[in-house]
């Protein structure tokens, strides 16, 4: 339908997968100031690593929040 706007519901799985990607690229970002790197200088490989993952876990519950949900009332597609 045209015109037409699906209303988003708030599913506890994809925020919990954004908040854990989210966490992931905090822990990456400031594991120099919290001290949890390896004592190196600057941003190391090993947070480049942590950063990109947390990104990547991030990006897929935010596409999984934004997936349309499948009503179970909705009428069956029809096929030509």
């Amino acid at each position: 339908m045209i015109g037409t706007t699906q209303q988003l519901s708030p599913r506890p799985g994809p925020i919990a997968v954004i908040a854990l990607g989210a966490l992931v690229v905090l822990g990456a970002v400031l594991a120099d100031a919290l001290g949890l790197s390896g004592g190196g200088d600057g941003f190391g490989w090993k947070q480049l690593i942590a950063l990109i993952l947390g990104l990547m876990i991030a990006l897929t519950g935010a596409a999984w929040l934004l997936r349309p949900v499948l009503d179970a009332a909705a009428p069956p597609l029809e096929e030509e």
